[in-house]
């Protein structure tokens, strides 16, 4: 229903009582799946996604402060432990109670009653509030009806309770105050309510068809709790109740809503070379809100045929491929229910150019034993990109094969065994496919190599696949020879790193043997993955989404519909624990990072290199693991799936955010204009804590010196600016012995050596 009719429906709500409408939209706790519980960036979300109320549990300091908490105790949602009841309101206000959910709440207070009822007061949207009485404190009732008087709410409130007696006294002090009784409700329960004037029950149990028929015949209203999938808001829905409480406010919305967005105005379309660049004005939709937009291109006039589908963005670079080629475009809005625009957008047309621009490196990367990806700026020539010949490293290092990825605009180089940890590449004669194809001017670039580690039990980079096998071995490059057999047709598809598996969600997947390296018995594991994926979790045709899983579930990575998560699971000898990525912030249709790690101390999860989600836990991990790829049980999985590492060990925050930001480095290329005398810029210098370099600069290039030094995981451990010729490397802060990479720029020039600190 419009917000319009949302907005009508609250403000009858307590005048009369009005059945047969959508359910209202209760964010429970403030929505207590995206934000921590009771605290004002959960109201401020429920705000936010246009609820119609949010939920909030209030219990007393013994100095008769009304604050909000669910438990009788501070201790599951703050930093700090006791009673409510026994602490003072300043003892309260000192704890953290956001740190617990995620980082990004750190510092976040447990709110009073008077603020979180200021955030509906001031709200834009004029978002109602369900205050739930958690204490048996006497006090409670008449502070809570003082407090919603003083601020002129008794129209935007509901006052609720598990006790009869609770929501009578809120009626005898002021009747105008709606009122709701918790419970397993039944029949005599919503007498009970009609006997005081009240106007709602909500039961988290016994919701029949029967009990919310004989409700709205006494003209009560019903609310079901706690419903947070799709799955089990639909058949309340269908039993027609009046509110439905969510952690996830923005799922039922979603559900609710029937009213497409608006047309959309496509502003312009313009050419260079074979790209086009499109840019249109942001459509609106106030319910579930825009998730993206449909792109639409012919030859013709009257574009409709499908082209792309892009996120809440207001621009796309189509990359046609085309020269001197006349296409026209047209896009429709979506919104998160997935209804599109009525119509399409007004229409324009556009000419190609013709492609004039060899084409460039734009990334190269290199993770494993003997594997180099080169990233191209465009597609290119098939047989002058597959030769090898165009291809060289130093170090004597040998390229033994080159295959062009799938997606045409990048090559896998197998090379000899690489050991450095810095290579130079000289690239040559690699053609565009353009109708005069346009030759890559020769050029050498340095690229830093991510070796294999001894804690990886199993490292995929799934570049080797055959492209049409229905049956094929998945490769591991470990010692642990961890091999998987992909059946049923799991295809060859485009990958963040060269090639990726893909998976139809029919019958396809990897099954990887019994082994007793997968068995990691230890307090310590971590599984990362890259996936590109169709759904959200609360979208998915299925209840999972099995990534890298498992029938024993000892560690595996899965999305959950019913809690809307991207979930890492891992079993231990101490228990089970599943630390989820909220589906809000995972994104469709592009690749993202997904690390599960459990440290002996915590289970973590970690979205592109950063911490979302962590459970304490401790214990062994669990054995028996016999691990797959996009199946568990009977349940495949849709989308796609690189670069997959097991270790034995926790990894690191910035281990885990190396692996993302690793991927397609930007190329280094190699200048002439700097030299280090006396010294070749890739040898080993036996013992730089006792050595200078004499770093010799054009005179037109004498500006500022910036020296950088990296360990072997990548992390910097040294980064300044000089002026001076002489570098002294016995100056350096970096006193552990091993390699190191040192880095020399000026201006947009730069060379690198890989060091050794004995």
């Amino acid at each position: 229903m419009s917000k319009m009719k949302r907005i009508f429906y609250l403000l009858i709500l307590i005048s009369s009582v009005s059945f047969g409408q959508d359910p209202v939209a209760i964010a429970h706790r403030g929505g207590a799946g995206t934000a921590p519980e009771n605290t004002l960036a959960a109201f401020n979300n429920a705000v936010a996604v246009n609820a119609d109320y949010f939920e909030l549990d209030v219990m007393i300091t013994s100095d008769d402060s009304l604050v909000i908490m669910h438990d009788a105790t501070v201790d599951r949602t703050t930093d700090g432990t006791g009673s409510i009841a026994t602490m003072t309101y300043a003892q309260v206000r000192v704890l953290d109670a956001g740190s617990w959910f995620g980082t990004e709440f750190t510092g976040e207070k447990v709110p009073s009653l008077w603020e979180s009822l200021l955030v509906a007061k001031n709200s834009s949207n004029d978002i109602g509030v369900v205050i739930e009485i958690k204490s048996s404190n006497a006090a409670i009732p008449a502070g809570v009806v003082a407090m919603v008087q003083k601020l002129g709410m008794e129209s935007r409130v509901i006052v609720s309770s598990f006790s009869l007696a609770q929501i009578t006294e809120v009626k005898t002090l002021d009747p105008s105050i709606a009122v709701q009784l918790f419970g397993t409700i039944t029949e005599s329960h919503i007498d009970q309510v009609v006997a005081i004037n009240g106007e709602w029950v909500g039961s988290g149990g016994n919701m029949t068809q029967t009990v919310v028929d004989y409700a709205h015949a006494q003209g009560i209203l019903y609310n079901a709790w706690t419903l947070n999938a799709a799955s089990t808001m639909l058949p309340a829905i269908a039993l027609g109740v009046d509110g439905i409480t969510t952690d996830y406010p923005l799922v039922m919305l979603t559900l609710l809503d029937d009213t497409e967005p608006s047309d959309v105005v496509l502003l312009s379309a313009s050419p260079t070379e074979t790209k086009v660049m499109l840019e249109w004005e942001a459509a609106v939709d106030d319910e579930s809100g825009i998730a993206g937009y449909d792109i639409y291109r012919d030859k013709t006039a009257g574009a409709n045929t499908f082209l792309a589908s892009v996120g809440a963005v207001t621009e796309y670079l189509d990359d046609t491929y085309m020269e001197t080629q006349q296409n026209y475009y047209r896009i429709k809005a979506r919104n998160v229910a997935g209804l599109s625009s009525i119509n399409y957008s007004n229409e324009i047309a556009v000419i190609t150019l013709n492609d004039l621009t060899p084409p460039v490196i734009s990334f190269v990367t290199s993770r494993g034993g003997s594997t180099v990806v080169i990233g191209f700026s465009e597609r290119i020539d098939k047989t002058t990109a597959e030769t090898a010949s165009n291809y060289s490293l130093n170090y004597d290092e040998t390229v033994e094969s080159v295959i062009l990825a799938h997606d045409q605009e990048s090559v896998i180089l197998t090379t000899s065994p690489l050991d450095e940890q810095s290579y130079v590449l000289t690239v040559k004669n690699v053609l565009d496919r353009a109708d005069t194809p346009n030759n890559i001017v020769t050029v050498s670039t340095l690229f830093l190599h991510y070796g294999i580690p001894e804690s990886a039990v199993a490292f995929y980079n799934l570049d080797s696949l055959p492209f049409a096998d229905p049956d094929y071995l998945v490769l591991d490059e470990t010692e642990n020879e961890n091999t998987g057999l992909a059946r049923n047709g799991a295809y060859t598809t485009e990958g963040i790193l060269g090639n990726a598996i893909g998976f139809d969600g029919v019958d396809d997947y990897v099954q990887f043997a019994t082994s007793s390296s997968f068995d990691i018995n230890a307090s310590a594991v971590t599984v990362s993955l890259w996936a590109k994926l169709p759904y959200k979790p609360t979208e998915l045709p299925v209840r999972y989404a099995p990534l890298f899983d498992s029938e024993t579930d000892n560690y595996v990575v899965y999305g959950d519909r019913g809690n809307n998560e991207l979930r890492f699971k891992v079993v231990t000898s101490g228990g089970a624990e599943r630390p989820g990525i909220h589906g809000d912030e995972i994104v469709t249709g592009e690749w993202i990072l997904v690390t599960g790690v459990y440290d002996g101390t915590n289970a973590m999860v970690y979205l592109n290199g950063i911490l979302k989600d962590s459970h304490p836990i401790t214990g062994t991990v669990k054995t028996g693991q016999v691990a797959t790829l996009g199946k568990t049980g009977t349940t495949y999985l849709t989308g796609s799936i690189d670069q997959v590492e097991v270790y034995s060990r926790a990894l690191s925050q910035e281990e885990i955010m190396a692996m993302y930001t690793g991927v397609n480095q930007a190329p280094e290329f190699i200048p002439v204009g700097i030299d280090i005398q006396g010294i070749d810029a890739f040898s080993v210098y036996p013992n730089p804590n006792n050595g200078t370099f004499m770093l010799q600069l054009p005179e037109s290039n004498r500006s500022d010196i910036q020296v950088q030094v990296f360990d072997a995981s990548g992390k910097m451990q040294y980064d300044a600016s000089i002026y001076e010729a002489d570098f002294h490397t016995i100056d350096l802060p970096v006193k552990h012995p091993g390699i190191y990479m040192l880095r020399v720029k000026t201006g947009s020039e730069a060379i690198a050596k890989r060091i050794v600190i004995l």
